[in-house]
């Protein structure tokens, strides 16, 4: 087996700060990058410090870091994130995410939209007849399944859902 490489950061960071908030809980994600924009840390903190979910917080941070340090991709490391569920999850205040299905959804899903061309992104490339009509989300359905596409929760469509955010559906015809 061949030893994995560390690419360790500079001493001097270039870094962003998010802040958010899933359903009234509230933290901040902080992202430090390589020189070439590509993230080489995370650090979450949740409000609620000391609690198990902070820990938890802390712990995805260090794994995740040290991850992508090693040079497990982004990409990867946001499929396998996306759609976990526990709580606290609920709506936020971020119009590109909407409802997360916990903070772990949120962080990897905003490091994606932040840092990975996303289909968003892609969408908004394509020409306007080329574009899937989105609707508006009048309502939602806490049981119902997250976009596989986008990650946020989708509407029951007759026998199937419809994700409101991107058009995806779940498979029915």
């Amino acid at each position: 087996m061949v030893p994995a490489t560390r690419t360790k950061l500079p001493e001097i960071r270039k870094g962003i700060t998010h802040r958010f908030n899933i359903g009234g809980y509230k933290g901040y994600i902080t992202a430090n990058v390589y020189d070439d924009g590509y993230p080489g840390e995370i650090f979450v903190h949740i409000a609620k410090e000391g609690s198990t979910l902070a820990g938890m917080m802390d712990w995805i941070s260090l794994v995740t870091s040290i991850a992508l340090q090693h040079g497990v991709p982004l990409k990867l490391l946001c499929e396998k994130a996306r759609n976990t569920r526990f709580e606290p999850q609920g709506w936020t205040e971020n119009q590109h995410l909407g409802y997360a299905t916990s903070v772990i959804d949120y962080v990897f899903r905003w490091m994606e939209y932040k840092f990975i061309d996303t289909q968003v992104s892609a969408q908004l490339a394509l020409p306007i007849s080329e574009k899937k009509e989105v609707k508006a989300i009048t309502s939602y359905d806490e049981s119902a399944p997250a976009c596989t596409q986008c990650g946020m929760l989708m509407q029951r469509a007759g026998s199937c859902y419809t994700c409101g955010s991107c058009g995806t559906t779940s498979g029915c015809g």
